[in-house]
C-alpha cells in the first residue's frame, strides 16, 4: 500500500499497477462471492445512483454504472495491462453477459410501437448507447476473442436498430424527453467506426484508422463493399438526425433541467453532454459547431466537476479543481489532472494527479474501505464509473497515462501511446477488504 504522504516522483509505475491489480482482484472475489448467501452477483444487481442503492433486476444488465458491461470494460484493460488471466476470464464472462442484453436492448427498440409508454429507456450511461460504448472499447482489447465474433455482431444490430428507430417521436414521449441519451448516442456513434455487415466486422473507409490496433481476424475485406457503404450513409443520416434533434431543443428544454448537486460529480449536465456529442459530431461531418453551444463553456457561471472534464478535452484552460474530500472526489480530480496531461503533455499535471492518488490510496488505508463517505459498503459498488471498478481504472491510469482513457467521456484507450513495455508481475494477494461471504443485499 502506498503511504498517503508519498510523493508520487518516488512512486513507480509498477506501483499504481500493483495497486490497480489488488482492486481487480478485490473486485472478481465480489463478483463471484458477494452476493445473497455467498453467491455470484452477476448483471442481475443494477444501481440505482440517486438512491444509493442496488436492487435485483433479471430483466436488464449492467452497463456503465452497474453490472456487466463497464466490469468487462474495467477488467479486459486491467488484463491488457497486468496479463493476468482471471482478470480477462471474467472479462469474457462479463462480455457474454453484456452482449446478450445489448442485443436484448436492440430488440426493445425494433418492437417498439410507437406508444409513450413503452418507449425504450436509454440514458447518459445507462441503456444501448452504454453498452455500444462498452462492446467498441472491447473491440479494442486483446484477450476477449472467444467472444470477439458475437461483439460484432451486437454492435451491428444496435446500430441496424438505431438507424431504424424514431427518435423524433420517441423524443416527444416522457421517455426521451432529455437531451442526454440523445447526445450518448450521438457521442459513441461520432466517434468510432460503424459495424453493420452481416457477418458482423468492421465497416467504412476508416477501419484502419480508428480500429488501428483490431486483431487481424477482425480485418476489413472489400466484399459487400457497397453495401458497407450504404450502411454508413444510413447511420451518417442518424447521427444528423440525432444532431438536429440537440439543435432544436438546445433553448427549448434546456432551461429547464435543473443540475442535481447530488449527482453533478458523477453526470455531465445535459448542456455539457451536449456541447460534447455536438463537437465530435461536427469533427465527423466538418461542419462548425454552433458558437452559442460552445460558448457556454465559458458562460456557465460555476462548472460541475464532469462539466469541467467537457471542457479540457475541447481545450479550455480552467483553473485548479478544489482539494477534494471525498473518494468520489478524488478520481474526479484525478480524471481531470490526467485528461490535462493527455492533452497538453504537462508533466505537472501527472505528477499532481499522483499525488491525490495516494490521498485516494490513504483514504483505504485509513477507513478499509475505498468508499467510507458512502452509504453502502463496497461490496455493492460495481460501478464502473463510482466504484471498486473505476478505482482501478484510476489506478491503472496513473500507471499508463497515456494509454488512459476518460469512460466518463465515452473515450477509448490509444493503445499505440501505451508506455508499459513489460508484463507486470502483480501481487498475488489481493488489498484487504471487507468479509464478502454469507452477505445479503439491503438497502
Amino acid at each position: 500500500m502506498i503511504a498517503a504522504d508519498c510523493s508520487p516522483a518516488d512512486v513507480s509505475d509498477d506501483g499504481w499497477m500493483a495497486l490497480a491489480c489488488g482492486v481487480g482482484y478485490n473486485l472478481v472475489e465480489i463478483i463471484e462471492h458477494g452476493g445473497p448467501s455467498g453467491h455470484s452477483l452477476d448483471a442481475g444487481v443494477v444501481y440505482v445512483a440517486h438512491n444509493d442503492v442496488f436492487v435485483l433486476s433479471h430483466t436488464r444488465g449492467g452497463d456503465l454504472l452497474s453490472g456487466a458491461a463497464g466490469i468487462a470494460v474495467v477488467l479486459a484493460e486491467l488484463s491488457a495491462l497486468s496479463g493476468v488471466d482471471r482478470f480477462v476470464e471474467e472479462a469474457v464472462r462479463q462480455a457474454d453477459i453484456a452482449i446478450r442484453v445489448c442485443s436484448a436492448l436492440s430488440e426493445e427498440m425494433d418492437r417498439w410501437s410507437g406508444a409513450s409508454s413503452d418507449v425504450p429507456t436509454n440514458g447518459m450511461y445507462t441503456g444501448l448507447a452504454s453498452f455500444l460504448y462498452c462492446l467498441k472499447f472491447l473491440a479494442r482489447m486483446e484477450g476477449v476473442e472467444p467472444v470477439s465474433k458475437a461483439i460484432y455482431t451486437a454492435i451491428a444490430q444496435a446500430e441496424e436498430s438505431l438507424a431504424a428507430f424514431d427518435f423524433e417521436a420517441a423524443f416527444a414521449s416522457n421517455g426521451w424527453l432529455q437531451v442526454a441519451p440523445v447526445a450518448s448516442l450521438l457521442a459513441v456513434l461520432s466517434s468510432e467506426t460503424t459495424c453493420m455487415a452481416d457477418d458482423g466486422v468492421p465497416v467504412g473507409g476508416g477501419v484502419e484508422s480508428s480500429f488501428g490496433n483490431i486483431r487481424t481476424d477482425a480485418s476489413c475485406s472489400d466484399t459487400y463493399g457497397n453495401e458497407r457503404a450504404g450502411d454508413e450513409r444510413i447511420l451518417s443520416e442518424l447521427r444528423d438526425r440525432l444532431a438536429g434533434i440537440i439543435v432544436a431543443n438546445w433553448g427549448k428544454y434546456f432551461p429547464a433541467l435543473p443540475i442535481n448537486p447530488v449527482m453533478s460529480d458523477l453526470f455531465p449536465s445535459e448542456r455539457a453532454m451536449a456541447v460534447l456529442a455536438l463537437s465530435r459530431y461536427a469533427d465527423s461531418t466538418s461542419t462548425a459547431l454552433p458558437h452559442q453551444m460552445f460558448n457556454w463553456l465559458d458562460q456557465a457561471s460555476e462548472l460541475t466537476s464532469s462539466d469541467r472534464l467537457v471542457a479540457i478535452s475541447l481545450g479550455k484552460k480552467l483553473p485548479d479543481p478544489a482539494v477534494p474530500s471525498t473518494s468520489l472526489g478524488c478520481i474526479s480530480v484525478i480524471e481531470e489532472k490526467l485528461l490535462s496531461y493527455k492533452y497538453e503533455w504537462n508533466w505537472a499535471q501527472l505528477a499532481s494527479a499522483r499525488e491525490v492518488g495516494t490521498v485516494l490510496a490513504g483514504r483505504k488505508e485509513s477507513y478499509c474501505r475505498w468508499f467510507p463517505e458512502a452509504v453502502l459498503p463496497d461490496r455493492y459498488r460495481l460501478s464502473a464509473l463510482w466504484g471498486l471498478a473505476a478505482v482501478a481504472h484510476t489506478f491503472a491510469g496513473l500507471s499508463d497515462p497515456r494509454r488512459w482513457c476518460s469512460m466518463r467521456l465515452l473515450e477509448h484507450p490509444d493503445v499505440e501511446r501505451s508506455t508499459i513495455k513489460d508484463v507486470v508481475p502483480p501481487s498475488s494477494k489481493p488489498l484487504d477488504g471487507e468479509a464478502f461471504h454469507g452477505e445479503h443485499l439491503s438497502g
